[in-house]
């Protein structure tokens, strides 16, 4: 959904497409994983579905306005990778403490390879309700911004403004039921939020207006 109504990607590149399901990747003997490094190794970049991989990805806060922030921190978030979230909280906040005013980066050495992925895992409750004809009010953002992290690398202006959509659907009032319940609390209702494929269109037609310069910034 999100290649098709937000990234257009036809238009944009040609994307290889794997199936890294488990299912298939019995049937191919892991066959499949290797093919897709290989492909990653050629075109120096690849956008992998969300998964469940303790130890692997780096995570950022993606931070609105508009958003109560469960966890109050600084002007300057952190971006932690996954192995943090198992350590001891005062090694965390030692760590952290540390890493305050420094940058700091774990790097391959051709420094050209990216692989981008939403941070927070599956979210296979939603999809049960979505197979059995059910409405989700899934929020997108995360995938959306693998998809931006991934395509920066060659296409830094578009990306840039497709991050800004989707900060701007937010910050407009446009926001899946996460989020909502976030500003609202218990008391939100229908009308206060958008379901999966309504927020999805919204960023679109933000990003639309930024493409074409008619964006209120």
């Amino acid at each position: 959904m999100i290649p098709c109504r937000v990234v257009s990607l036809p238009f944009l590149v040609d994307p290889q497409y794997f199936d890294l399901g488990l299912p298939y990747r019995d049937a191919t003997d892991d066959k499949v994983t290797i093919e897709t490094a290989g492909t990653t190794l050629k075109y120096n970049v690849a956008i992998k579905c969300a998964a469940v991989t303790p130890g692997t990805v780096f995570r950022e806060p993606i931070i609105c306005k508009n958003i109560p922030r469960l966890v109050p921190v600084g002007p300057r978030p952190y971006a932690l990778e996954g192995m943090l979230l198992a350590i001891n909280i005062e090694q965390l906040m030692q760590l952290s403490k540390e890493l305050e005013n420094s940058n700091w980066c774990n790097a391959r050495k051709e420094r050209r390879t990216i692989e981008a992925e939403a941070a927070h895992g599956t979210v296979t409750r939603h999809y049960w309700v979505h197979q059995k004809g059910g409405e989700t009010s899934t929020n997108s953002i995360a995938s959306i911004f693998a998809w931006s992290r991934g395509l920066a690398h060659r296409l830094l202006d578009f990306t840039e403004k497709l991050e800004a959509a989707c900060f701007g659907t937010v910050e407009s009032g446009k926001m899946t039921k996460d989020l909502a319940l976030l500003i609202h609390r218990p008391k939100v209702t229908r009308d206060q939020y958008l379901n999966t494929e309504e927020f999805i269109d919204a960023v679109a037609e933000d990003l639309r207006a930024r493409l074409s310069g008619k964006a209120k910034l």
